[in-house]
C-alpha cells in the first residue's frame, strides 16, 4: 500500500499489507501508533517505485 498520510498507511497495515509512505509534506500531525507505522518510507513517488523495484529483486 503506496500513500501520502498516516492514514493510508493504518488502512494498508489494517488490511495486511507492507506500506510505503511518500513523505511530501502532506502529513502534518504525525501521529504515530502500532498500526501507523510505514513499513518504509520515500520522499516521493519516483523513490518509491525504486524502492519498491529493489524489493523484488531479492525474492
Amino acid at each position: 500500500m503506496i500513500g501520502d498520510a498516516l492514514h493510508d498507511v493504518e488502512a494498508g497495515n489494517r488490511a495486511g499489507c507492507r506500506t510505503l509512505l511518500i513523505d511530501n509534506g502532506k502529513e502534518t500531525e504525525w501521529r504515530l501508533g502500532p498500526r501507523r507505522l510505514p513499513t518504509r518510507i520515500a520522499p516521493d513517488l519516483y523513490a518509491a517505485a525504486v524502492l519498491i523495484a529493489r524489493q523484488g529483486d531479492r525474492r
